[in-house]
């Protein structure tokens, strides 16, 4: 299972991990910032990460922006102030949608803009490699045996 925290990960933990007390008795009270990986007694893994990185608020977009490249830096630090300047000047999202706003800021001002999250690693703009994505990729690969 892989879910956004959005605004509030502990009410999000508290709600997955009481969701899954009758099935996982010994659950734990917290998730560690490496994720969860239970298996049963019967050899079945399940797993739970919660966006961006199983400690802070946030979604798939904030996830995302840890892959931006080093070189990007700059032009990502514009974006984000652009993003939120576009909200105080009436921009009409959310503002739990905040992290979506800047990423795609960032993503239309690409050599080849994209309009699907996956494209941008496809195209090679984010970079899956950054160290800060590499907690995750260990999840992954542990839950799934890769």
């Amino acid at each position: 299972m892989i879910i956004d925290a959005d605004e509030d990960l502990p009410a999000r933990w508290i709600s997955i991990r009481n969701a899954c007390l009758p099935s996982i008795l010994d659950i734990p009270e917290e998730i560690s910032e490496t994720g969860l990986i239970h298996v049963t007694k019967n050899g079945i893994k399940f797993g739970i990460w919660i966006m961006p990185d199983n400690q802070m608020r946030g979604m798939l977009e904030s996830f995302l922006a840890y892959m931006i490249r080093d070189e990007s830096e700059t032009i990502w630090q514009y974006a984000q102030e652009v993003a939120q300047e576009a909200k105080t000047k009436g921009a009409s999202f959310k503002d739990s949608y905040l992290d979506k706003a800047k990423i795609y800021t960032w993503l239309a001002w690409q050599e080849e803009p994209v309009r699907q999250l996956h494209q941008a690693i496809k195209y090679e703009i984010l970079n899956p490699q950054h160290p800060k994505v590499q907690t995750f990729l260990t999840w992954f690969k542990n839950l799934y045996n890769l």
